[in-house]
């Protein structure tokens, strides 16, 4: 249900970080799903994908026009208030062109090569000849100048960032590379033991299952089951709202893969059939128990991130404990009734309907 308050006014905002904030405000007033707005600016003939949604809300910098008047119909803004929007946009881009100018006019002093000097005449050039300003003219009255301009920096920066991510790249594969060793052999060391004291074809799982609880799961693919009912978690084919609940394994999706974040901290990806890849978490951040545990574009920080407990009792299940709640997931009442909500509740000491099994899949 859209929130009772009024909407935000956005000739109220004096910077571009105000009026994004303000577009943030108009869309959690809205209480539609990245995925809802997505679908609804199509049915209004607009193209407003859901990933440059989340984009232009986590952002300081002024959105595009079209992407402004496309997001404000779609949170069902009248064409009085898209205007608003818009002229409120404007008036803002307007005075950011005006301080551009300015600071473009002071670049163009002249300096030497030892920087500004107080005792240097105006005009002169202290004997290492007139600096060369890069561009003289002023930015608005040059709009292929800016273009360049502005196409050149992000390459910059690619760059120069590029050294870190090849770093971020090859730190994780020598992790990788030392530890999957020593995990293979743990899990092989385990088995052989088994061979040799439990009857044929009852050793390997339990033994696997003995040994991933005390190391935590591998990132990869996966069927979350739901250990009281053997359903899995699923999401309603044909709906856009992402809710997750319990439903048979042979129709479950969308596909999940667990994606470690730091020690014992993961995120659960999605691979939606129709809205692509996205992220399973607590709607909205939400902290009190009954949330919904949905599926949406990624980006809502550790709503979206989860510890997995090994639960003793259970001996191959996990809790799925959200890192900023501690609350836990489950089936409320353990339900066993198909397409039964996956909601945040708080943590039983039983457990019960909350502990889930991850199956690795092809």
């Amino acid at each position: 249900m859209p929130d009772p308050v009024a909407a935000p006014d956005p000739r109220s905002a004096q910077s571009s970080e105000e009026y994004v904030a303000a577009l943030r405000r108009l869309k959690d007033r809205s209480g539609l799903t990245y995925r809802q707005i997505e679908r609804r600016a199509a049915e209004a003939g607009a193209a407003l994908p859901r990933s440059t949604v989340a984009s232009m809300l986590n952002r300081g910098s002024l959105p595009r026009e079209e992407l402004v008047v496309s997001l404000v119909t779609a949170c069902g803004g009248s064409p009085d208030e898209v205007a608003e929007w818009v002229e409120a946009r404007r008036r803002l881009a307007s005075a950011r062109n005006q301080r551009n100018q300015v600071d473009g006019m002071a670049e163009k002093r002249p300096e030497g090569a030892g920087g500004d000097r107080a005792d240097t005449a105006p005009g002169s050039s202290a004997g290492d000849g007139p600096a060369q300003p890069i561009d003289a003219t002023p930015t608005d009255a040059a709009p292929a100048s800016r273009a360049t301009v502005g196409d050149a920096g992000p390459v910059q920066s690619r760059r120069r960032t590029r050294p870190l991510v090849v770093l971020a790249i090859a730190v994780p594969l020598v992790v990788l590379a030392v530890a999957v060793p020593i995990v293979l052999t743990t899990l092989m060391t385990t088995e052989e033991k088994d061979d040799d004291q439990s009857p044929p074809g009852t050793h390997s799982s339990a033994a696997t299952a003995e040994v991933t609880a005390s190391i935590g799961l591998p990132a990869g693919p996966y069927r979350i089951r739901a250990a009281h009912s053997g359903l899995c978690l699923s999401e309603r084919q044909g709906e856009s709202s992402g809710q997750v609940h319990q439903a048979p394994c042979d129709i479950a999706m969308p596909r999940l893969s667990l994606e470690l974040r730091s020690a014992g901290v993961y995120r659960i990806a999605t691979q939606h059939p129709e809205f692509g890849p996205g992220c399973m978490g607590v709607a909205k951040g939400a902290r009190e128990p009954g949330a919904v545990v949905a599926d949406d574009y990624c980006g809502t920080g550790a709503a979206e991130e989860f510890r997995l407990e090994p639960v003793s009792t259970s001996g191959t299940g996990f809790r799925l404990r959200p890192v900023h709640s501690d609350l836990c997931l489950g089936v409320a009442e353990a339900s066993d009734q198909e397409w039964a909500p996956v909601l945040q509740l708080p943590c039983e000491p039983t457990a019960q309907g909350q502990v889930f099994q991850f199956e690795p899949v092809r």
